[in-house]
């Protein structure tokens, strides 16, 4: 038996004749012959129009495929042209977006060489036609290798839509939706789908740590097993001043504005490097290998003595040292603070016990939730900022930690590795 070409278009799932091109935008006229909106092909119901379903045209050996955005009467289409309605009543317009185009190689088997942006455009008078489930299934990928199972296509008969690990998590990727559209249920189910790959996939050992930072508290029944970490008054959260760069630390001791004077960044820049140094000295390393960016331990006393004795005699030339002390005993005595202002005790390097609050046990426990409530938008985001730089990409001793991934308030996911790492 020949096996069939699956480039060659199938009548029955051809719905219409494409009447107007507009760069990616392309609008069809519906066969007048359709009455229910839907057709049967190999054994699934495919409706007709529905939004976000999947059509494609054919152009000789390459297939143009469009998500379908608009379902109209014709007569409304004509209207909006400045056109006299001239059509039949019951016509109707299908409106669409091209997004991929793909080409039938054979090998061992039929299969689609699918990419994502259009170079080739359809023309006037060339057919529309429904995608099958089987060629779907090319599109959203078939579920082999190191990938995850994000749901089913709504308008393609339940086609499963699968993401590969590598490319969701190596790069950055984002959740868009209007309020109650689903973004938060999303976020989770995909989550899930991540902490269950190991099981689907055969691993014997897959334990990710999950980092998610929850400050509207909305995912813990998402997570019933979740170790939870906060920076209220219970106090589970640590994350020490001395993880702050010099930049960071500047912006809380000083502020972001444009009129930050050079004069106060040199006295914190100095405190601070000299601080480092006798921290390194107390834990063991070479004074003369820290910068003021090292995430070394260091005691505030040894920083506040610092700049004291920078001051000059003059109590008119004092205020910009005043100042940045000032704020220093601000944020000690602010409660609020205490996850990050605790002390340095100047007896053992506090890293390891810093990281080891998101590693979990290696057996147990896989989400670690921080709940950073009592946190306004801008103190949150510079410890987003904080976590991304410290455990992806500038740990002090180079150490592998597992698999990592971070997701914030903003629905971003971010990971550590390049594509085609993990």
């Amino acid at each position: 038996m020949v096996e069939r070409n699956p480039s060659e278009p199938v009548e029955n799932l051809l719905i219409g004749t494409i009447i107007e091109v507009d760069g990616p935008r392309v609008i069809a006229e519906l066969d007048t012959r359709i009455v229910e909106l839907s057709r049967v092909y190999a054994g699934a119901i495919y409706p007709i129009g529905q939004f976000g379903s999947i059509v494609k045209i054919h152009f000789g050996r390459k297939i143009i495929y469009g998500y379908v955005s608009r379902l109209r009467m014709k007569s409304e289409y004509e209207r909006e042209r400045g056109i006299e309605p001239a059509s039949v009543a019951t016509a109707r317009v299908i409106e669409a977006d091209l997004f991929g185009e793909g080409e039938w190689v054979h090998g061992e088997s039929w299969q689609l060489k699918f990419e994502r942006g259009v170079s080739t455009y359809p023309l006037p008078q060339q057919g529309l036609y429904l995608t099958p489930r089987s060629e779907l299934s090319f599109v959203y990928g078939k579920g082999k290798g190191c990938t995850i199972e994000l749901g089913e296509h709504v308008g393609s008969a339940g086609t499963p839509c699968h993401a590969d690990l590598n490319e969701l998590l190596g790069k950055h990727t984002a959740i868009l939706g209007s309020t109650g559209a689903g973004k938060s249920g999303t976020v989770a189910a995909i989550l899930h789908s991540i902490m269950e790959h190991g099981a689907n996939a055969g691993h014997d050992v897959w334990h990710p740590r999950i980092v998610l930072l929850d400050p509207h508290n909305e995912y813990g029944d998402a997570f019933p097993g979740h170790m939870r970490m906060a920076t209220d008054e219970e106090g589970s959260l640590c994350l020490p001043y001395w993880l702050l760069d010099m930049h960071e630390t500047i912006g809380l001791l000083i502020g972001k504005t444009e009129f930050v004077a050079t004069s106060q960044v040199n006295i914190v820049k100095r405190a601070l490097l000299n601080a480092r140094r006798a921290g390194a000295e107390k834990i063991g390393l070479n004074p003369e290998d820290i910068t003021v960016d090292s995430p070394v331990p260091y005691e505030l006393s040894v920083f506040r003595n610092d700049v004291d004795s920078q001051k000059p005699s003059q109590p008119s030339k004092q205020d910009s040292y005043l100042s940045i002390l000032a704020k220093l005993d601000v944020l000690c005595n602010d409660a609020r603070m205490n996850f990050m202002m605790r002390p340095w005790s100047g007896e053992s390097d506090g890293f390891s016990s810093v990281v080891s609050q998101f590693m979990g046990d290696a057996l147990g426990m896989k989400v670690d939730r921080s709940g950073w409530r009592g946190l306004g938008g801008r103190c949150c985001g510079r410890f987003r900022l904080l976590l991304r730089l410290k455990w992806f990409g500038h740990l002090r001793r180079p150490r592998k930690l597992g698999s990592w991934f971070l997701l914030d308030d903003r629905l971003q996911f971010s990971a550590p590795w390049g594509p085609g790492g993990g």
